[in-house]
């Protein structure tokens, strides 16, 4: 698919680049990412997505090096002293073959008298060397030229390069000056070498475009390399069978940093990655690191920086604001827009953005458009128009009719359609589907009112639950879901000894706790339920925000405290939980659902 869209496959793009560094080696790099599991009847809960790849398939504005060809012209000696006149020609000599071995780009080389006498030409004149590149770049068709000066500085040489877009006769890329001793150059004929790979990988990649300016430095090859396979990792991702993929794309950036000093917005990807990865500390220090350099950015990552910055300390409005900057990347604002309870905002970017999801889904980055129906969808539903709903999902089971999250997504819109047949037509079916973890719960049919439905379907999860093996049984995950299925088949006592003994094994899971304070409370416990509600709040990362009061609240709307139990939900919400689509189907907080300010609350905003 990457060459359709004008540009090659990140492994092509690795493999072909290699040979610049001699040492530089292509590794075999390849979520729904941070779905709340606290809601029952989503598996395809809210999910907070940062930095999705801006697809350069939809720029109006193409690489120059679609034209395929690059002019290398010899480096002009400005030094004065004649002895210097050779280390023109190697220069252009070094850059040329190192961009030869790559493979990727025909690159132009004029014999020596055709260049010189059209310097002569061009006379003596400041930046009359790129203006004879661009004119030799023109004759030879090709879409970029590589031109520079070499000049003395002390008893050191010191080497400039210019990338320059022939068509549009302007700076691709500026290289600061490298410089090396007289008498031993190589090691600043490397340096340019590096960079001008680097700024030529950029143009003809396109994956980092929108974190480069042309007035700053490119970055080093090999940081190069590091940064793009870093961002590999991070679309790959989104992945649920991937979802480790943050933690390395975390170094992968961190590698590009430490690589080229220059290349900051490493900084900040490792930030985003490490946020996705579930690390808060990690996040909020390195944020930090990144803000130092914030002037060095360009518009598209100042809004990233902004946009991560309002995530720590859970400003959804902040954040919206920061996603609207983002042009480029969709995704951004339309989750930004759901979080912030704007599920109208979200359908009208999302519903633009339907080539940008197919073609990131095509380049191998499923998971990316699989977030694209969910969020589609999960707006929808918000709004209530369940058709709607119910039609994105088999859209985008069209596109990938084995993936367990749109399988679940179907049965919610159905649920909420109360079209019960057709939904445990396709429950016998996702139980069948070859990457099934866990099956649906059942809690939409609960939230639109078919609760013994929905306690047949939670039954039918027990019973699935039940029949696997025992190593698969033993797994956390396996036995978080079945006593979820327990809870939600209103199985109370099965339910509390599920929960018990996960407590015993790990006393610090906020969720476990949860659970095991609102079962206190419908058993009318009133100490052990408020002794849980206590803990709750103590355990976790206070990067969750909110999420310690959210159970609070539910454990208050148990025990019959409806006015604090209304009160700690707009608590949780002001601390700054997102938005999702649980709020309104969490069976713990049904003795909310008449009071006006629950009802304010889940009304959607825009």
């Amino acid at each position: 698919e990457g060459e359709e869209v004008g540009c090659r496959p990140p492994a092509q793009l690795v493999d072909a680049l290699a040979g610049i560094s001699g040492d530089a080696a292509a590794s075999d790099v390849e979520l729904l990412p941070l779905a709340d599991d606290r809601h029952l009847g989503a598996a395809a809960g809210a999910v907070v997505v940062l930095g999705l790849i801006a697809l350069w398939a939809f720029r109006p504005d193409p690489s120059p090096l679609e034209r395929g060809r690059v002019m290398v012209t010899s480096f002009v000696n400005d030094t004065g002293d004649p002895d210097l006149e050779p280390l023109g020609r190697m220069t252009e000599d070094w850059i040329v073959r190192g961009l030869e071995e790559t493979g990727l780009i025909d690159v132009v080389v004029l014999t020596g008298q055709a260049d010189e006498s059209l310097e002569d030409a061009m006379g003596r004149v400041p930046g009359g060397h790129e203006e004879r590149a661009l004119d030799l770049a023109t004759t030879a068709a090709a879409g970029v030229a590589v031109t520079g000066a070499i000049y003395t500085v002390g008893d050191s040489v010191q080497i400039e390069a210019q990338v320059l877009d022939v068509a549009r006769r302007r700076h691709l890329a500026s290289i600061e000056p490298a410089r090396a001793a007289r008498d031993h150059p190589l090691e600043a004929l490397e340096e340019v070498r590096q960079r001008v790979a680097g700024a030529l990988a950029m143009a003809l990649d396109g994956r980092i475009d929108d974190f480069t300016d042309v007035s700053r430095q490119p970055p080093t090859y090999e940081a190069y390399l590091a940064f793009v396979e870093g961002e590999d990792s991070y679309n790959r991702a989104f992945d649920r069978s991937r979802s480790s993929d943050f933690g390395e794309a975390l170094q992968l950036f961190l590698r590009a940093f430490e690589l080229d000093s220059t290349l900051t917005v490493a900084l900040l990807r490792a930030a985003e990655s490490a946020w996705l990865n579930r690390d808060g500390p990690a996040t909020d220090s390195l944020a930090q690191l990144a803000a130092v350099h914030r002037e060095r950015f360009n518009a598209f990552s100042r809004a990233r920086l902004d946009l991560l910055q309002a995530r720590l300390v859970g400003d959804r409005d902040a954040a919206l604001r920061a996603a609207r900057r983002l042009t480029s990347t969709p995704m951004d604002r339309a989750i930004a827009a759901f979080q912030a309870n704007r599920p109208a905002e979200t359908v009208e970017t999302l519903e633009g953005a339907s080539e940008y999801a197919r073609a990131v889904g095509d380049f191998g980055y499923y998971g990316i458009e699989v977030s694209y129906w969910l969020f589609l969808a999960n707006a929808h539903h918000l709004l209530g128009a369940h058709q709607k709903e119910l039609e994105a999902v088999r859209r985008g089971r069209d596109r990938y009719p084995d993936e367990v999250v749109l399988a679940t997504l179907e049965m919610r819109a159905l649920a909420a359609l109360g079209r019960i047949d057709e939904l445990q037509r396709v429950i016998d079916s996702s139980l069948r589907l070859p990457r099934i973890r866990s099956p649906w719960l059942g809690g939409g049919l609960r939230a639109h009112g078919n609760l013994q439905a929905s306690r047949a379907v939670a039954n039918r999860a027990v019973d699935w639950y039940l029949a696997l093996p025992p190593d698969e049984a033993a797994a956390w995950g396996a036995r978080n879901g079945h006593a979820k299925s327990y809870y939600v088949a209103e199985r109370w006592e099965e339910a509390e000894a599920a929960f018990l003994a996960m407590d015993e094994e790990r006393p610090d899971i906020r969720d476990v706790v949860g659970f095991l304070g609102v079962l206190a409370a419908r058993r009318g416990d009133r100490e052990e339920a408020l002794r849980r509600a206590e803990r709750v709040v103590e355990i976790g990362s206070p990067y969750e925000h909110g999420r310690g009061i959210y159970w609070q609240a539910c454990i208050a709307a148990q025990l019959g405290d409806r006015e604090q139990g209304v009160s700690l939900l707009l608590e949780a919400y002001s601390q700054g939980r997102a938005m999702d689509v649980g709020l309104h189907s969490d069976m713990d907080l049904e003795p909310l659902h008449d009071d006006p300010r629950y009802q304010e609350l889940v009304r959607p905003k825009g």
